[in-house]
């Protein structure tokens, strides 16, 4: 997604700042996994499935009809609904609660770390010291509003 909009925007540079690593003292999702293979099994299979089925359809559609799909109301409630799932097995919540936190914040430096005073950074879901960042201009925004911004 990050390519398309790039080209799309006309940037010659592309930033990657997502972060997937293990945080100490959090379980990770291999515990989580172990106290309850069966329902995690399940949980995994059908997000894959919905997963694969979101990455398809932006081989098929426009940007901004596959924009309008990954923010539908549906495609929210399903990856709230893995979550939930996930939250209910044990260790779930510890890992959400902790674990998205600590990612989160680690994705807010990695933007602060490479902004510079004369770019705004655009975002839906960070923590709010980006928000209170004096580096750069940050406008906080609804996913939906990012087509806009987009044209």
């Amino acid at each position: 997604m990050g390519f398309r909009l790039a080209r799309m925007a006309g940037l010659a540079q592309l930033h990657g700042i997502d972060w997937n690593e293990i945080v100490p003292g959090v379980p990770d999702l291999g515990i989580v996994r172990s106290h309850h293979p069966e329902a995690f099994e399940t949980i995994v299979t059908a997000e894959m499935k919905r997963t694969e089925q979101l990455e398809n359809a932006m081989e098929q559609l426009s940007f901004s009809e596959w924009l309008d799909r990954l923010h539908a109301e549906e495609t929210i409630a399903a990856s709230a609904k893995v979550y939930d799932q996930i939250e209910q097995l044990e260790n779930g919540r510890i890992w959400i609660e902790c674990y998205w936190h600590a990612r989160n914040q680690k994705i807010a430096d990695r933007l602060l770390q490479l902004a510079q005073t004369t770019e705004r950074i655009v975002y839906c879901n960070l923590p709010r010291r980006l928000s209170e960042s004096s580096v750069c201009t940050v406008l906080r925004c609804a996913p939906s509003a990012i087509k806009t911004i987009l044209k």
